[in-house]
């Protein structure tokens, strides 16, 4: 979350190192023989498993002679796998350096290379720029990078090797290449000049995702001839350069180039227009311009500027005025579509003027219906035009300007087929606002879905105009298909005393049809007549509730045996509302019903009446395991309803989490935990708070071992993305210093569990990312806990590192630890870089990805290091050199980034240069 502002952390927490874990070494060296025997089996997921546990126990102690026999002949298994576990365990285990560099280089196999380059020696690891593995060598050149010992023929000789093969392997020369462009200051010139063919192809690549200043002198002598490239490296040269550069020829091959049948080609231009910010967008308006009056087809250049600014679609305006009337409504057209804020200026121009209105624009114009002159034409247009969508715009206009017009119920009545919804639309107009005749002639066009809306419009006005109520009655007692409509209308929303007229006035016969509408009403002034009815039905039983009749409530209770499944099932709430607490006893007798329907409503009401006794109840029936699940998760909700009896089961989980939690018990933590978040009256209580956190972080160290029985994927784990959620809603809300307090504790509990080197990153990272998301500043408080813990694992999953690094930074920064702030960006940096983490991931953390929009958030990772190393050495009073030397390298790494580059220049004002 690097656009949040510093973190305002409650508690703090140093950056813990592997050898800071506490890791009883009593507790590992005796079970060293079994993990070396793990990690010589034949299954790669208890191999996985053996060697996170060494490279923990290790930490803490080297290990015996014994580790040595087993892990050394490892390193020459068949098994890639076992070759891997065993080359990562080895550092740790404290091998010679030059040992383990000894094996690497007669090893082969990619795999168990790849696991090993960080940890051999700086003369080893440049040796493997001659590996047959392409991946290998380009793995090399980062780690030389990293160690700032990369030279510009470690570079060629990578980009090269893996760039011009007679079939080259592009991901290893893009690793390369990127490098070179995302993290490379100043840019080597040198580098670039080396390169040719597919190498030379895979820079321009990375150039034209991101451009650098730096590079520009690189391109000059392809841009210098531009005819002796070919179509697509011509247009990758020109994006490889920042638009600011482009020539006036360059943006027309731009141009040009979206309209190739080549697909390639249109789609490198229409990812470029896209990328462009808005001021470089703006220049393309004078290009698309002068093509127009050429003769080309305006629809077809529109798109180029779709990421012009605001003055950029004032210059176009400005330019249009001399096209014919319709090229200027076209552009208006499509300025309308981007909500474009000249698009009100122009409607006033047009309503103002003599400039046509196309329909676009007109049924647009509704606000800006505002003078008695602007009505008038709009009126003309509706009751003069020939053109049908014309009309139907300025109907539009006219309604969402709440101005009524004959012209309008003309246009609605000679609809046809479209009757329905213009005359419904029509009914949106205020009630009171449209003649009493309109609102007749639209009730006698005799069409249903008209009259509906309609009625429903009046109702709500009934009690300000006695006509309208009038009409209302009228309609609702006349003998015609329209009466149930305009009677339904009235018992839904009309003023009680017009309600009462129409249902006095109504033949009894009719009544019955309309008890379910009264269910929805309250006063009691229509209970006497309900009680009237000879008849019974659900819908009689709930709008006598309803109207609060306690009487239907004691008899039910006194003989629930008469009522049938129906009845109780939809009345439960209207009941619960007229309970006393005396009618306690009576409810809970209930449950010992033979009947299941007797049974839930019974359950319902004690759920939904938290004040009613029959706690003891509730707790059996819910605790019964055999009992029905619809039963019992009733029970549950009247069990969290009540305070005592919450705490009680938020309580007992938190106990039972201890000793870990089996499927059965894991299964009803999650329903609790569903049930009291649920409850909008179940405030985040300390109990709660603590319980989900340590649902959420220890509960998962006693169900470790899944992870690696289902193929070391962190996704199999015991309803991960619902603890997440429920992690979020509880700790959002609730008290920062609480919150904090739960997540410090649980982690530390962690800490010390067994099996902690067994846990994944990607279990903690999400809940990182949960926080990171939510509202609020939840991630301010936990993050770096949560972050701490990450980086701690053995886990080798890459994904959640640069996230981790990256919250650490920012809390370190606001903790005003510069420098510890500066290394954990570097580390976030170089994460992002090798193991990206997948798109949402990155987004949650780094912010969105949008050049054209100015954000550009692997741009911001690459310079922050810098912009820190600037700010450690004032603070140092560092060299004038090296502070200028930070800043210039900040600042061409940050190119895209608007919040980035703002920083390095706030900086450099700061400084006064």
């Amino acid at each position: 979350m690097r656009r949040s502002p510093v973190f305002a952390l409650l508690l703090g927490l140093s950056v813990p190192s592997t050898a800071q874990q506490e890791v009883p070494v009593e507790a590992s060296k005796p079970a060293e023989g079994a993990l070396l025997g793990a990690l010589a089996t034949g299954e790669e997921a208890p191999a996985e498993a053996a060697a996170r546990r060494l490279i923990v126990a290790h930490a803490a102690a080297a290990p015996g002679p014994a580790a040595m026999r087993v892990l050394l002949p490892l390193l020459a298994s068949l098994e890639p796998f076992r070759r891997s576990a065993a080359a990562r365990v080895l550092p740790h285990a404290g091998i010679a350096a030059t040992e383990l560099a000894a094996w690497a280089e007669g090893e082969s196999d990619a795999r168990a290379l790849l696991d090993v380059v960080d940890y051999l020696p700086d003369v080893a690891v440049r040796g493997l720029l001659d590996s047959s593995s392409p991946e290998v060598a380009a793995r090399a050149v980062v780690v030389l990078f990293e160690r700032r010992l990369v030279t510009t023929e470690d570079f060629v000789t990578a980009l090269l090797r893996a760039g011009t093969e007679a079939e080259p392997d592009t991901e290893p020369a893009d690793t390369v290449a990127r490098l070179l462009v995302e993290r490379v200051v100043p840019f080597p010139r040198a580098v670039a000049d080396q390169t040719v063919g597919s190498a030379r192809k895979e820079l321009l690549e990375a150039l034209a995702d991101r451009p650098r200043a730096q590079a520009v002198p690189f391109t000059a002598p392809l841009r210098a001839e531009p005819d002796a490239l070919d179509d697509e490296t011509r247009l990758l040269v020109l994006l490889a350069v920042p638009p600011e550069e482009w020539t006036r020829d360059e943006v027309r091959r731009l141009i040009d180039a979206q309209f190739s049948p080549r697909g390639r080609l249109s789609t490198l231009a229409a990812d470029a227009l896209d990328q462009l910010g808005p001021r470089a967008a703006d220049r393309l308006v004078g290009e698309v311009h002068r093509r127009v009056v050429e003769g080309q087809a305006l629809a077809d250049l529109l798109p180029a500027l779709h990421r012009i600014s605001d003055k950029g679609e004032r210059h176009l305006l400005a330019l249009t005025r001399a096209l014919d009337v319709e090229a200027r409504g076209e552009i208006a057209t499509w300025l309308a579509r981007r909500d474009s804020p000249l698009v009100a200026g122009i409607l006033a121009e047009s309503l103002d003027g003599e400039e046509p209105l196309n329909a676009e624009l007109l049924r647009r114009a509704g606000k800006l219906l505002v003078t008695d002159e602007r009505v008038v034409r709009v009126v003309g247009i509706l009751d003069e035009s020939e053109n049908e969508f014309l009309r139907d715009a300025a109907f539009e206009a006219l309604i969402d300007a709440d101005v009524y017009h004959e012209g309008l119920l003309d246009h609605a009545l000679a609809g046809g087929s479209q009757l329905s919804s213009r005359g419904s639309r029509l009914a949106s107009l205020p009630a009171r606002s449209v003649p009493l005749g309109a609102w007749v002639q639209l009730l006698d066009a005799d069409d249903r879905r008209v009259a509906s809306a309609v009625f429903r419009r009046l109702a709500g006005a009934a009690d300000e105009d006695p006509e309208i109520a009038r009409l209302l009655e009228d309609r609702a007692l006349a003998a015609t298909w329209q009466a149930d409509l305009a009677a339904a209308a009235v018992l839904d929303a009309g003023p009680d005393e017009l309600a009462h007229r129409v249902w006095d006035g109504m033949d009894p016969a009719r009544r019955s049809a309309f008890v379910e509408h009264l269910g929805r009403r309250r006063g009691g002034w229509l209970l006497d007549s309900l009680r009237e009815f000879s008849f019974t039905s659900p819908e009689l039983f709930r709008a006598r509730l309803a109207q609060g009749d306690r009487a239907l409530v004691e008899e039910l209770l006194a003989e629930p045996e008469r009522y049938d499944e129906r009845t109780l099932r939809s009345s439960d709430s209207l009941v619960a509302e007229l309970l006393r607490a005396e009618d306690g006893p009576a409810v809970v007798a209930m449950l010992d019903s033979e009947r299941a329907a007797q049974r839930l409503f019974a359950l319902e009401l004690l759920a939904a009446r938290a004040d009613l006794s029959g706690a003891d109840e509730l707790q059996r029936i819910w605790s019964d395991r055999g009992a029905d699940d619809e039963e019992r998760f009733i029970a549950l909700r009247g069990l969290a309803r009540r305070e005592a009896t919450r705490r009680a089961l938020l309580t007992g989980l938190d106990d039972a989490l201890a000793g870990g939690l089996d499927d059965e018990q894991a299964e009803a933590a999650l329903e609790v935990l569903g049930t009291v978040l649920d409850d909008p009256k179940v405030g985040a209580s300390g109990d709660l708070v603590r319980l989900v956190v340590r649902l959420a972080l220890v509960e998962p160290m006693a169900r470790v071992a899944d992870e690696f029985e289902d193929s070391l994927d962190d996704d199999a784990v015991f309803d991960g993305v619902a603890v997440c959620h429920a992690f979020v809603r509880t700790l959002s809300p609730a008290d920062p210093e609480l919150v904090a307090a739960a997540v410090e504790a649980a982690v530390a509990e962690v800490r010390t569990h067994p099996d902690f080197a067994l846990l994944s990153r990607g279990r903690v990272g999400r809940l990182l990312a949960f926080a990171a998301a939510a509202e609020g500043s939840l991630l301010d408080h936990i993050g770096h806990h949560l972050a701490a813990l990450i980086l701690d694992l053995p886990d080798p999953d890459q994904v959640w590192v640069g996230p981790a690094a990256w919250v650490l930074s920012l809390h370190a920064e606001g903790e005003g630890d510069l420098a510890t702030a500066q290394e954990l960006a570097e580390r976030a940096a170089r994460a992002s870089f090798r193991d990206g983490p997948r798109p949402m991931v990155h987004r949650a953390f780094f912010g969105d990805h949008h050049p054209g929009a100015g954000l550009l958030p692997e741009a911001a990772v690459a310079a922050r290091p810098w912009l820190l190393a600037a700010q450690v050495a004032l603070q140092a009073d560092g060299t004038e050199t090296d502070i200028e030397a930070a800043l210039a390298n900040a600042e061409e790494l940050a190119r895209g980034d608007r919040e980035a580059e703002a920083e390095v220049s706030a900086l450099r004002e700061a400084r006064g240069r």
